[in-house]
């Protein structure tokens, strides 16, 4: 069974296709990158990976704000880069692997797969991350979790409840350009029904989310379904129990929502 993705266009649309990234890195977070560990990008405009550790080396990739990665070497030369002081780190990005500056990206906490084997499980619940820890466990059938007003502040958009697909939305970003949660639909009034989100922090429990490959995804999520995309989205990768926008073969927006009935 796949979600009724199409049922969702209006919710979708709502959000835009890019999403501006904070640059600033908690107070009192103190995470290191490890060798092994993941990082992710808090450049907002992005992040150039190079062939070498060096800013006049060849451009590998780019990664935009936000993107998550696999650091495989913490410790190269170490530069002062826009007033900023780190070391090169050596990481993998994809299927792409070079170096990038450390001075803009951060440790985010590795991530256990919720759910064993049930698929459909780990679908249900995602992490807003936070260097370090986690913030927060989003979880289909429960309030928003107080933690995400920590890092996310008030919501920038609440619509009444009703029975129209963009009824009882909450919203963080123009337009819900970070994430939107659906509270509302005539009926349920205060637990989560739908995630809809472009964030880069917004994580399943495997790691997969805003940013992550196609070659990432469908490792983690085998056997979904390929269907073509609407307005800024180029198709779309459907799974039990969540759906994935996908652009220049990356996932640029996810949506959650309960299992089709039979």
């Amino acid at each position: 069974m796949k979600i009724r993705w199409m049922t969702l266009s209006v919710l979708s649309v709502v959000m835009l296709a890019g999403c501006a990234k904070d640059g600033g890195e908690p107070a009192g977070a103190k995470a290191a990158l490890v060798a092994g560990g993941r990082a992710e990008v808090t450049a907002a405009s992005g992040l150039r990976m190079r062939a070498k550790p060096d800013q006049k080396a060849p451009i590998v990739d780019v990664l935009s704000a936000g993107a998550g990665m696999t650091v495989l070497d913490p410790a190269g030369p170490e530069a002062v880069i826009e007033g900023k002081t780190g070391r090169w780190v050596r990481v993998r990005y994809g299927a792409s692997e070079g170096w990038v500056f450390g001075g803009m990206i951060r440790p985010v906490e590795a991530l256990k797969v919720v759910g064993g084997k049930d698929q459909a499980g780990a679908t249900n619940q995602a992490w807003l991350l936070v260097p370090g820890k986690r913030a927060g466990l989003f979880e289909l059938g429960k309030p928003i979790p107080e933690a995400a007003y920590g890092v996310y502040g008030k919501p920038d958009g609440v619509s009444p409840p009703g029975d129209t697909p963009v009824s009882g939305l909450t919203y963080w970003g123009e337009r819900g350009g970070r994430i939107t949660v659906k509270l509302h639909d005539g009926t349920v009034k205060d637990n989560v029904i739908v995630i809809n989100t472009m964030d880069g922090r917004f994580r399943f429990a495997n790691g997969i989310g805003p940013g992550s490959t196609v070659e990432e995804l469908q490792a983690k999520f085998p056997g979904g379904n390929r269907e073509r995309g609407m307005d800024y989205i180029e198709w779309v990768y459907n799974t039990p129990g969540a759906g994935f926008g996908i652009n220049g073969g990356k996932v640029i927006l996810v949506v959650i929502a309960p299992l089709a009935k039979p």
